[in-house]
């Protein structure tokens, strides 16, 4: 599964969001805000971001960690 949290074209990762919980995360490739999935009251929150429909992953780039 591509989690678009490890991609070089996701404008905010899940643990930059931490800091600016106000911040959506967009891919920088098609310009679009992607999301989590939905989760169901109770359960716990998904880190998953899931690519968009236009990309499907297809452009995932997984950035070099540092």
């Amino acid at each position: 599964m591509t989690n678009c949290n490890e991609c070089v074209h996701i404008s905010l990762t899940e643990e930059e969001q931490v800091t600016n919980k106000y911040a959506t995360h967009r891919c920088n490739e098609f310009y679009i805000q992607i999301r989590h999935k939905p989760v169901e009251k109770g359960q716990a929150k998904d880190n998953t971001i899931y690519p968009c429909k236009i990309c499907r992953g297809s452009k995932f780039k997984k950035r070099e960690e540092v």
